[in-house]
């Protein structure tokens, strides 16, 4: 009787990493039996590498004329990665400077920002331009080809940033002694901090989210608002106004074009007073002059340039103030030589 030996000869599997997916070794005659740590199907030869190491597995045929061999399986151990970050938290946009500190194995790796960026530069700056919280991971991979991720959950924290916005009431330019009525409609969050210009008023400042404010004297005068959330993070802006007096108006009733250089022109006194419009007629209604420049008057001559002669003179103006305040106003004048 010739009896039949078996083959249990094998070849091992290159090496793998740890982790990686449970597989088959195949040997050269199917029948035995498989058995070794990581061996999870004495029949199938199934191994699953879940730990870094060498791992000797045994076929096996047994009986009289059984034979067994064993080869060595060897599972790679992954890298351990780590990283470190120049800063942690910040306003946004927020630039953040990483390194790879935990393994000098790692031949590739790649960040994972966790706002849907990645790099693969060994030692990356990103940066965070949308406010939230983000968890970095970094996946390192070794000569071997084994890879090995580490993520820090909520790693950066970038804080959203306010918007500074006011508005006032009544609308500038105003007269001295009006209050002006400030509304914050910042976003984002933030306590305020009004600085009104005024130096040397003792109210110049507040933290109020609505105050008011009232200024003495006539000026150019810019308003800031600076709101600043509970993480620091700040927004500034500023607004400027006209505090300017009342215009009034002064129309002389008498002048004396004569030529002897005192009162020869009819010439309204404007104080405050932006636009002017004058026209002056005879008693019959004629127009005898008109201008639109508070600097000039009316010399006393007619349109045609002859001297007008003595008499009442009657005038209508129109005016707007630097403020702007509107005048109407009409009346007689007299012309002596």
């Amino acid at each position: 009787v010739v009896q039949y030996h078996p083959n249990s000869n094998f070849t091992a599997p290159p090496p793998v990493c740890a982790g990686s997916a449970p597989f088959n070794i195949t040997a050269d005659t199917i029948g035995g039996t498989w058995s070794g740590t990581g061996i999870t199907s004495a029949s199938a030869g199934t191994f699953n590498p879940t730990t870094a190491g060498t791992f000797p597995v045994t076929y096996t045929f047994t009986g009289a004329c059984g034979s067994s061999s064993s080869q060595n399986v060897v599972v790679n151990a992954l890298p351990t990665p780590a990283f470190t970050s120049d800063i942690n938290s910040g306003c946004a946009p927020i630039c953040v400077h990483f390194s790879e500190t935990g393994s000098t194995s790692c031949v590739h790796q790649v960040y994972t920002f966790g706002d849907g960026s990645i790099d693969s530069i060994g030692s990356p700056t990103h940066c965070y331009t949308v406010p939230g919280t983000y968890s970095v991971s970094i996946a390192c991979t070794n000569a071997n080809g084994c890879t090995g991720t580490t993520t820090i959950p909520s790693t950066i924290n970038a804080y959203q940033v306010p918007t500074a916005a006011f508005t006032v009431t009544p609308t500038p330019p105003v007269i001295p002694g009006t209050a002006l009525n400030f509304t914050d409609i910042s976003t984002g969050g933030g306590s305020p901090l009004w600085n009104f210009g005024e130096p040397g008023s003792v109210s110049n400042t507040s933290t109020l989210s609505n105050p008011s404010h009232t200024y003495a004297d006539e000026g150019h005068y810019c308003v800031t608002l600076i709101t600043t959330t509970t993480h620091n993070c700040i927004d500034t802006t500023k607004q400027c106004y006209e505090v300017i007096s009342p215009g009034s108006i002064i129309v002389p009733n008498t002048f004396t074009p004569n030529g002897d250089g005192k009162n020869d022109e009819f010439i309204i006194i404007c104080v405050n007073i932006a636009e002017l419009d004058c026209t002056v007629y005879d008693r019959w209604g004629l127009k005898m002059a008109e201008w639109t420049d508070i600097t000039t008057g009316w010399n006393g001559l007619s349109k045609d340039g002859s001297k007008a002669p003595d008499g009442v003179y009657y005038y209508i103006l129109t005016a707007k103030g630097n403020n702007g305040q509107s005048f109407q106003q009409q009346g007689f004048i007299q012309l002596l030589r």
